[in-house]
């Protein structure tokens, strides 16, 4: 009898101690999927001159040599949602794989693009429109300025690109990318450093572009030449927003100076010829003017028949054009 019951608790011992071993395998296991399908995520407050209108967050999830970002953006402007969800794969080397992008990206447009690279072509589905194109040597699906994270991958394959000027953009276009400095700023009692870049064709303007020395993206301010303002800010570094909207203006000035073909303030005399002014204070059109400067500032306006041109002035001509204050970029 206690011979048996011996036997009995052995038996019980060794089953308990297989059912640990079991749990335990599992757990591993599942441990090890966890870890071979990382995921991460990342937002943004989304602003239009400094009010906070939405938000941008991207979700990130990896698996053998692949990176998937999934990402809801959406904003409100007056009273009109703009919601707009994507998904980018690429490679862990930043080299992109495809693109899926619907949505809006403003209160009066839309996007349904699909783009799937594969051996050095591109399948590109455009609302109802799909086509195929071979692989340029350096391109990236963009859908725009949104989503921001879209960018932010940009600038990663950029760098690993050696820095080009320009990229193709997929399905169409070209951005042109270029290192502008670096800023310092104080921040919870500490000196953070920011990257800070200039891209150029994703919207009618530019964007000046911060990231960490990572390449994380901080802060994404747009300079549409429409006055259409959008800031992208990190919600972690929410604080330094106002800081960076200062210093993109100060930055957007010199893009528009450094862009103008003709610096007025290095020549001493210039004289607009020919173009009709617009009087905002008379609501009229002044046809065929002369508008004479002197080391970039206006000195005398009048009409062609009236006011000569000093002897030696550079002249512009403008017959056919108008001319209106207050437009600077």
């Amino acid at each position: 009898m206690l011979k048996t019951l011996k036997t009995f608790r052995n038996k019980e011992i060794c089953a308990l101690v297989h059912l640990h071993i079991c749990i335990l395998l599992l757990l591993l296991t599942s441990s090890a999927t966890v870890q071979s399908q990382a995921t991460d995520s990342a937002s943004f407050f989304l602003h239009k001159f400094a009010q906070n209108i939405g938000k941008e967050t991207y979700y990130v999830s990896s698996s053998g040599n692949t990176v998937s970002y999934d990402i809801n953006f959406k904003f409100t402007d007056r009273g009109s949602p703009v919601p707009l969800k994507a998904n980018l794969v690429t490679t862990k080397d930043n080299e992109p794989l495809s693109l899926f992008i619907k949505g809006s990206t403003s209160r009066f447009s839309t996007i349904n693009d699909t783009i799937r690279i594969q051996n050095k072509n591109a399948a590109i589905r455009v609302d109802d429109s799909a086509y195929k194109k071979a692989m340029p040597a350096l391109a990236f699906p963009v859908g725009g300025y949104s989503p921001g994270t879209v960018q932010m991958i940009l600038l990663k394959y950029w760098k690993a690109h050696k820095e080009p000027k320009t990229i193709t953009m997929l399905p169409k276009g070209e951005v042109a990318i270029k290192r502008d400095g670096n800023d310092t700023l104080d921040f919870m009692n500490k000196q953070v450093l920011l990257e800070r870049y200039v891209l150029s064709g994703l919207i009618w303007g530019n964007e000046i572009v911060w990231t960490d020395p990572s390449g994380n993206l901080i802060c994404l301010i747009t300079n549409d030449a429409e006055g259409d303002k959008l800031e992208m800010m990190a919600t972690a570094y929410e604080d330094l927003l106002p800081e960076l909207i200062n210093r993109a203006a100060t930055y957007g000035m010199k893009l528009f100076s450094s862009s103008m073909k003709m610096d007025l303030t290095t020549n001493k005399v210039t004289a607009i010829v020919g173009g009709n002014i617009v009087d905002m204070m008379g609501v009229t059109i002044l046809n065929n003017t002369v508008i004479i400067l002197a080391n970039g500032l206006i000195k005398e306006v009048g009409m062609a028949n009236d006011l000569k041109v000093p002897a030696g002035a550079t002249v512009i001509d403008a017959k056919g054009k108008y001319i209106l204050p207050g437009l600077w970029d």
